[in-house]
């Protein structure tokens, strides 16, 4: 890492963000201080490789999260004149 002035800079020594177990462990699926609530989810890629992460399930109004854009993950529910549409 280099600073404005050029200098060489040592890196954070902050510790590694961890697991999603860890994680998952530590804060019961809400992250409060992003106004979000997460769960661990496994989905399928295109390409048909799986992958594993944190789906964001709710965004609380208003929160840092609802600001800068971020949407709770929505399962389209069909109604019954949706789903005669899609069989006509």
């Amino acid at each position: 890492m280099v600073n404005y002035d050029g200098a060489p800079q040592s890196a954070p020594s902050a510790p590694g963000i961890g697991s999603i177990a860890e994680f998952m462990a530590e804060n019961e699926n809400e992250v409060p201080q992003l106004g979000l609530a997460v769960r661990q989810d496994q989905r399928k890629l295109n390409s048909g490789e799986a992958i594993t992460g944190l789906l964001v399930e709710s965004v609380s109004p208003a929160s840092p999260a609802a600001i800068a854009g971020i949407k709770g993950f929505q399962r389209k529910v069909l109604t019954a004149i949706e789903a005669v549409a899609m069989v006509a």
